[in-house]
């Protein structure tokens, strides 16, 4: 009997022991990288935002110019009545407004496709939210961080050269539409 409870106590305390270990070993992850983890949900947090902009900014673009796609449509129908020259311009402007138009089409397919990317990212981001409010990162933490870090940089790298290649899209493709009106 004292021998099964002498096994039981040192079970116990091996089970005890054994806890702690894993407590302080994830508070240890915790501290470690507490300041990195804050700076990079600062990080990730303004690009979120700023993928969203830039995501419904391409979308509304290109709604803006389906709607004068209708009145281009109809200018082509109706083009046979007109001057050659006027013909001739109007089909080399309707060629820069479709190239454009369709470029900005391109453009959000690749951005819907990197945000999918990226709400995987923030599912992961979550999680690292909740182990830091939580005081116990995981082992894999740094290693997610790093990922997610990645990303960050990676989207910084595409923001600017998708900002600009939608606005020059959208200002040439209303320019080429303006040209057909006039």
């Amino acid at each position: 009997m004292n021998t099964l409870i002498f096994n039981t106590r040192i079970s116990f305390l091996s089970f005890l022991i054994l806890v702690l270990s894993v407590s302080f070993i994830a508070c240890n992850q915790t501290s470690k990288f507490k300041p990195q983890l804050e700076t990079l949900i600062a990080e990730w947090d303004l690009s979120t935002e700023q993928l969203k902009f830039i995501l419904t900014k391409v979308q509304n673009n290109i709604q803006s110019l389906e709607t004068i796609k209708l009145s281009l449509d109809e200018t082509r129908e109706t083009m046979a009545t007109l001057p050659l020259a006027k013909q001739m311009t109007i089909k080399e402007m309707a060629l820069a407004f479709d190239t454009q138009y369709n470029g900005l089409k391109g453009m959000v397919l690749e951005i819907e496709t990197f945000n999918q990317e990226w709400n995987q990212g923030a599912k992961t981001m979550d999680l690292l939210k909740a182990g830091l409010a939580a005081n116990s990162l995981g082992s894999e933490a740094e290693a997610q961080m790093e990922k997610l870090q990645m990303l960050v940089l990676d989207f910084t790298s595409k923001q600017e050269i998708w900002s600009q290649k939608a606005e020059g899209a959208f200002m040439t493709a209303l320019k080429a539409m303006e040209n057909i009106r006039n």
